[in-house]
């Protein structure tokens, strides 16, 4: 009798063993859909952080600065707030302007001879793939010791911290015929605040698993 008793008890412990095993299983794995949820919804919002369009001189665009002002690039550049991964736009006629990356050095000179990158396209989009300090200048001749060339520091990208600036009004008002403009609709500052509003609720479905 005792025997059989014992025997009880030992199936039945087993019983419980297994189905604390099982319930454990199931909540890794409803834990590890949540993360999984929680992690794509935070890149899905960051790729649309982080996807800033700077049309280059706003409505005046890539030309020779007008009125002879020499600063009105560097005046341009000024007013924005370029991050990582944004987007530098160049709009200009291909007859008689181009676009090219360039040295410091060979920024302050105006010199043509070794660029980093050439473009010719008339329509020339360039991603800001690094922080610091990049610079531009029209390989045409005249046209950089005539004020057409560009420097601007760009940022590292980050979700927390002030809000970036986003394009002039002029400048958005000329890129809105572009879909990958579409975005710089809306300010950073409002999507930053969406992240965090994403965060807050995948973090709360994680403890509603856990607690379940």
């Amino acid at each position: 009798m005792a025997r059989k008793e014992e025997k009880k008890r030992s199936s039945e412990r087993k019983i419980i063993v297994q189905t604390s095993m099982k319930k454990q299983q199931q909540s890794g794995g409803e834990l590890m859909v949540g993360f999984s949820f929680l992690a794509a919804l935070l890149l899905a919002t960051l790729g649309a952080v982080q996807a800033t369009e700077f049309v280059v001189g706003g409505a005046t665009q890539w030309i020779m600065p007008p009125n002879g002002d020499d600063d009105f690039y560097e005046n341009w550049s000024k007013q924005q707030n370029v991050r990582v991964n944004d987007t530098l736009r160049f709009k200009y006629n291909s007859q008689r302007h181009d676009v090219l990356e360039v040295s410091e050095d060979d920024y302050d000179r105006c010199s043509s001879a070794s660029p980093i990158q050439s473009f010719n396209n008339g329509d020339t989009s360039i991603a800001m793939t690094r922080p610091g300090s990049w610079y531009f200048l029209c390989g045409f001749p005249n046209h950089c010791q005539g004020g057409q060339k560009l420097s601007i520091d760009v940022q590292n990208a980050s979700l927390t911290g002030s809000a970036a600036t986003p394009p002039s009004s002029s400048s958005s008002s000329s890129s809105s015929s572009s879909s990958s403009a579409a975005g710089s609709n809306i300010s950073r500052k409002d999507l930053e605040t969406l992240t965090a509003a994403a965060a807050t609720a995948g973090i709360s479905i994680l403890l509603f698993i856990v607690i379940m």
